[in-house]
């Protein structure tokens, strides 16, 4: 009997222990499901969702990474390490062979694979699994949260921090998660000023409201006795709070109330919370579509495209972007690069023959389209017509280093070496690093030509075009959508004149608070202490309101940092970094401003 609270403890901590490997091998599982069978569903999704056909020799090498992907998972089983690093070699060999330099989805596996053996206790296997993660896509952050999440079951809790913190820097190199963590920046910002500025009001009345209380109850006291009108003056005071999100509209009522008595830079303060305030829905709803729009299929494609990712829902994705954007330039460069990268030169001449025709009408640049077909006339051995399309590249562009280059190579071969050199010669003096590496790549004569990525370039025109669309679809022009988007607006129209109305009517009545004494209510050190602790109590004593703002702002804007990350908006990632690193910041930021000014208090 004496022993079985420790025994239940045991028993729920073994059944919390066991509930958390089975939801590891869930998740690993999920991962190996989906990564297994990405590349079999890229194939039938490009048949009738998206207008990029596949050729046999392209679905046969998605075929083999899935193949090569199931060799691996077995590897990993069997703890053969040897299978392992052949089957990461033809993954990353048939991945080269379509163009692309990373399979996404298949790391976030790994790393899935790496977690569950480190809860295993297998800290080798972990190791080198995840090792293979980084492998298959270096730039992926979520390698380094599953590496912390590692070296905390190892006890390495430096290597958490380490990993972490790597993991948060590649974080911020993505695209994606660049933008949505400006977002982030934004709502901090937004969240820190609407607090801060009811905190203002809550600490203007508590330096002011005694001096409210006095009038309000001598406006009710002559027909009223003095303890019926302190009653309803409290009423008066705190009835807000009846309505739907009380404390705003109370916090709100109260700056109409504690403007006519404050400074002229406190009076400026309330005009800028209450202008804050009104614009505070319109900022969110903003960047509410700004981030579904980052967060949209189509740019999704893009970034993951120009990054050289191999993923899943890549030509779904680009099925999307197609519906939406059909017309677009880019958007068919884009697809013929793709073509391109995959070895499908016939449907990419195709493609880059109807933008020149087009361009001919539209006036879009279209030299990275003339040099690639000026390539694929090259990887013929058709020299003169390859040199026809390069000249015009040059031509077009006279700073693209790729035209002149391949210009030299296909001179050479119609042995006009003069011209050759000369063009060699131009090539050099735009970009001699890149010349001198293509020169020594070992390939064909036919090969040699270099192919320019003209639509993963110019992606930035694509999304923002995507972008415009977008805010054109969210508008509206309905007179109630207006007035719903205008609404907080109207409301701080509203609230501005009721306080200048009030504050001119009291002057003309006079304010009677005017002529009390202020009263001491603590003690020396108990005031001291107060003053260290309530950061803008002294600065509203002195009626100085910027002051006042800027001494709440920073621990409110710390203390949100510190908070759980449910305010923010949440990149996807296959493994979630946590709360840690930032509540880590805004605690000890907090614990800094708060001892700063202690002894401060303390020294004065």
């Amino acid at each position: 009997m004496v022993h079985r609270p420790a025994a239940e403890g045991a028993r729920r901590r073994g059944g919390s222990i066991r509930d958390r490997r089975q939801a590891w091998i869930v998740l690993s599982a999920v991962c190996v499901v989906l990564a297994m069978v990405c590349f079999e569903a890229v194939a039938e999704e490009s048949g009738s969702e998206s207008a990029l056909e596949l050729t046999s020799p392209v679905r046969q090498q998605l075929r083999l990474l899935n193949e090569a992907w199931r060799s691996w998972t077995r590897a990993y089983y069997k703890i053969d390490r040897e299978a392992a690093d052949h089957a990461l070699g033809q993954l990353m060999t048939t991945t080269s062979r379509l163009g692309m330099s990373s399979l996404p989805d298949l790391s976030n596996a790994a790393s899935a694979f790496a977690v569950s053996a480190a809860r295993e206790e297998d800290f080798e296997r972990s190791a080198w699994v995840l090792d293979m993660a980084r492998q298959l896509d270096p730039s992926r952050p979520e390698t380094d949260f599953a590496a912390a999440t590692i070296a905390r079951l190892s006890g390495d809790y430096v290597g958490v921090a380490t990993s972490t913190l790597k993991g948060s820097v590649s974080l911020m190199k993505l695209p994606i998660a660049r933008t949505i963590w400006l977002h982030d920046l934004g709502l901090w910002l937004i969240y820190a000023l609407i607090l801060s500025g009811g905190l203002f009001v809550a600490l203007q009345m508590a330096t002011k409201g005694g001096a409210l209380l006095y009038d309000l109850a001598r406006f009710m006291s002559p027909p009223l006795d003095l303890r019926t009108a302190d009653i309803l003056t409290a009423v008066a005071l705190v009835w807000p709070l009846v309505l739907p999100h009380g404390l705003v509209w109370l916090m709100i009522y109260w700056s109409i109330m504690l403007w006519g008595y404050g400074s002229r830079s406190e009076k400026a303060v309330f005009m800028i919370l209450w202008l804050s305030l009104g614009l505070t829905p319109l900022a969110l709803s903003m960047q509410q579509r700004a981030v579904q729009l980052t967060l949209a299929p189509p740019v999704r494609a893009i970034d993951h495209l120009t990054a050289g990712r191999l993923y899943g829902s890549l030509f779904a994705d680009l099925g999307v972007l197609e519906t939406l954007m059909p017309d677009h330039p880019v958007t068919r460069e884009l697809e013929a690069d793709l073509h391109r990268r995959f070895g499908q030169w016939e449907h990419a001449r195709s493609i880059y023959t109807v933008m020149l025709d087009e361009s001919v009408v539209t006036g879009f640049e279209s030299a990275a389209a003339l040099n690639n077909l000026g390539v694929y006339h090259h990887r013929k051995g058709e020299w003169g017509t390859a040199v026809n399309y390069f000249r015009e590249a040059t031509r077009q562009n006279s700073g693209m280093t790729e035209a002149f280059f391949n210009l030299a190579q296909a001179f050479s071969q119609l042995y006009k070496f003069s011209d050759s050199n000369l063009a060699m010669a131009r090539a050099k003096e735009l970009d001699r690093a890149r010349v001198t590496t293509w020169e020594r790549t070992d390939v064909s004569i036919e090969e040699s030509a270099v192919a320019v990525d003209g639509g993963f370039q110019r992606t930035s025109l694509l999304r923002q075009d995507l972008e415009a669309n977008w805010r054109g679809a969210a508008e509206s022009t309905t007179a109630v959508d207006l007035w719903r988007r205008h609404f907080s607006l109207s409301v701080v129209a509203g609230v501005m004149l009721l306080a200048m109305t009030l504050h001119l009517v009291r002057s003309q009545m006079g304010y009677r608070s005017t002529l009390l004494e202020p009263r001491v209510l603590l003690d020396a050190k108990a005031d001291r202490w107060a003053r260290a602790l309530i950061p803008g109590l002294k600065s509203a004593r002195a009626e100085r309101g910027g002051r006042t703002l800027i001494a709440l702002l920073i621990p409110v804007a710390l203390l949100i940092i510190a908070l759980p990350m449910g305010w923010r908006f949440r990149a996807p990632l296959a493994f979630d970094p946590g709360s840690g690193l930032p509540m880590t910041i805004g605690l000890v930021g907090l614990a800094a401003y708060f001892l700063a000014r202690i002894r401060l208090e303390t020294r004065s």
